[in-house]
């Protein structure tokens, strides 16, 4: 029965969803798009994709073979407190305007020299954005299955 649920699963989202490398690339550009706002916001700072990588997807009961894709960067220095509501609202507004939406915010941190927040959409897109020393951008597609992975 796993293996049914796998391969519907696959299929379905073969049918529905980007592959993971056009994932990938899409969520690079978007990263980069918004890292160049962030640099007009706060001059002087640097951006940099850190890694473009995959991690194992979540599902329920079954194992799959279709992956995560994950695009990281790295704004340094961090995002000075002043600035930070303007920062959040070019990343929320970013987001919205390619279609992750609509988005839920969980803030893990909301301190003088320290933000953390997640946003979510519900196509399982997650933004991870955060600043203390340096400031990270951290962005998570749903589950997607790879060019290469035929089906079975």
């Amino acid at each position: 029965m796993p293996e049914r649920e796998a391969e519907s699963f696959e299929v379905k989202l073969r049918e529905t969803q980007p592959s993971l490398e056009e994932t990938q690339r899409e969520y690079e550009r978007h990263v980069r798009e918004i890292g160049a706002k962030l640099v007009e916001l706060v001059p002087g700072t640097d951006f940099e994709i850190d890694e473009v990588t995959t991690g194992s997807c979540r599902t329920e009961g079954f194992r799959s073979r279709a992956k995560t894709a994950y695009v990281t960067s790295i704004l340094r220095p961090g995002i000075p407190d002043e600035k930070w509501p303007q920062a959040l609202s070019i990343v929320r507004s970013q987001a919205e305007s390619y279609g992750w939406a609509p988005l839920d915010m969980f803030t893990y941190a909301d301190a003088k020299g320290h933000h953390d927040v997640a946003l979510t959409a519900t196509d399982g897109v997650e933004i991870r954005f955060g600043t203390e020393l340096s400031a990270s951008l951290t962005v998570s597609s749903g589950c997607r299955m790879s060019e290469a992975d035929k089906p079975k």
